[in-house]
C-alpha cells in the first residue's frame, strides 16, 4: 500500500513515545510505501486534493528520514491518516474540507471530526459518564461548584494530552481567575465534569480499533498532580480491565465502528466515560512496552483487510 500520514511535524514529536511513529514502523516494517506531510502542506486544485509530501524510511526504530518533497494527489493513495493533534480550531477544520475531497479513505474520517467533539461524544452513552456541563460564563460555572459542594474538573472543549485541565472547588480563591482565564472572560465555552476521586488511582486509556477493545493501559497522576496524562508526566502501568469495564467499551467500540471511527482512544475512571479520543489518540508504545502486543499491528491488518474486500 501507498500511506499519507498528515501529523504535526517530525520535530515537534517524542519518536520514541509518538503513536504514529510507532503505527509508521510497522507499516514499513510490513513494505508499505509511507509518506508524511503537515496539514499545511495540503492543498485544493479543482476538486482534487493535493499533498506537498516525503516518503518515509526507518534505518532503526524511531529514526525517521524524510525525503525530498514532492507533489502527489491524495488519490493515488491507498488511505491518509489524519493524526494532527488539536486543538480542533479553525486550521484544523479547515484541513477537514480539504480532507472532504481526498477521494481515498481517511482515517479517521474528516466528516466525523467536525461532527463528533472529542469532549461530547461520550453524551451519548451519558448513563456511563460523569454529570458534565458545557458553558462559557464564569459565573454561572462559579454557581455550579458552590452548588456541587465538591470538586470539579474544568477543562477545553478543544483541548488535548492534559493541558489546561483543572480542579476547582467553590473555596479555591483561584477559581474565578481559572474561569476567566479559561474561558477568555465568557468568550469560550469549557467543559465542566463531577470530579472522579478514583482518577487518583489512575485512569485507563482504552485502545478501539475497527470496532475492537484491543488493549489498555493505566494512567496514574503523579502525587502533585491531578492528571494521568502522558504528557504531563502521569505513570503508565499495565491494569486489565474487569470484567464490567471490558462489557462498557466493547459495546462503546461496536457504536464507534457503526458511526465509522476506526481509531480511537476511551479514557475511563472508575468504570465511567470521560473522553472519547478519535483526533490523535495515543498509548499504543507504552501498551507494546508493557505487553509486546503491537496495537500498530493490529491496525496495520485491519486497514489491509478493509482494504482487501
Amino acid at each position: 500500500m501507498k500511506i499519507l500520514s498528515v501529523m504535526d511535524p517530525l520535530e515537534k514529536l517524542s519518536l520514541p513515545q509518538d503513536t504514529t511513529v510507532g503505527f509508521m514502523n510497522v507499516a514499513i516494517e510490513r513494505n508499505h510505501e509511507v509518506h508524511i506531510c503537515s496539514p499545511s502542506d495540503l492543498y485544493l486544485d479543482g476538486n482534487q486534493t493535493w499533498a506537498w509530501a516525503s516518503k518515509v524510511s526507518i534505518p532503526q526504530e524511531n529514526e525517521v528520514i524524510a525525503e525530498e518533497r514532492k507533489h502527489y494527489s491524495l488519490a493515488s493513495y491507498d488511505c491518509v491518516w489524519m493524526r494532527k493533534d488539536p486543538p480542533v480550531d479553525q486550521s484544523f477544520l479547515h484541513t477537514t474540507y480539504l480532507l472532504d475531497f481526498a477521494n481515498t479513505w481517511v482515517i479517521n474520517p474528516p466528516q466525523l471530526l467536525r461532527n463528533f467533539n472529542e469532549k461530547l461524544y461520550a453524551l451519548q452513552f451519558i448513563e456511563h459518564t460523569p454529570h458534565t456541563r458545557i458553558a462559557s460564563s464564569p459565573d454561572l460555572i462559579m454557581e455550579w461548584l458552590k452548588q456541587a459542594g465538591e470538586s470539579l474538573i474544568v477543562k477545553p472543549l478543544d483541548g488535548y494530552g492534559g493541558l489546561g485541565v483543572c480542579l476547582l472547588n467553590a473555596h479555591d480563591r483561584n477559581a474565578r481567575v481559572t474561569l476567566e482565564l479559561l474561558t477568555e472572560q465568557g468568550q469560550k465555552r469549557v467543559v465542566v465534569q463531577k470530579y472522579l476521586p478514583s482518577a487518583r488511582k489512575g485512569d485507563h486509556r482504552v485502545l478501539v480499533v475497527n470496532g475492537k477493545v484491543v488493549g489498555a493501559i493505566l494512567r496514574t497522576p503523579q502525587e502533585d498532580d491531578h492528571r494521568g496524562n502522558i504528557h504531563v508526566g502521569g505513570t503508565v502501568t499495565h491494569l486489565p480491565l474487569n470484567d464490567d469495564e471490558l462489557s462498557l467499551c466493547e459495546y462503546v467500540a461496536r457504536q464507534l465502528k457503526a458511526d465509522g471511527i476506526f481509531f480511537a482512544g476511551l479514557d475511563l475512571i472508575g468504570g465511567m466515560i470521560t473522553e472519547i479520543n478519535i483526533t490523535s489518540p495515543t498509548g499504543i508504545r507504552e501498551y507494546k512496552a508493557l505487553t509486546g502486543i503491537s496495537v500498530g499491528e493490529i491496525f496495520m491488518k485491519e486497514i489491509e483487510r478493509e482494504l482487501d474486500q
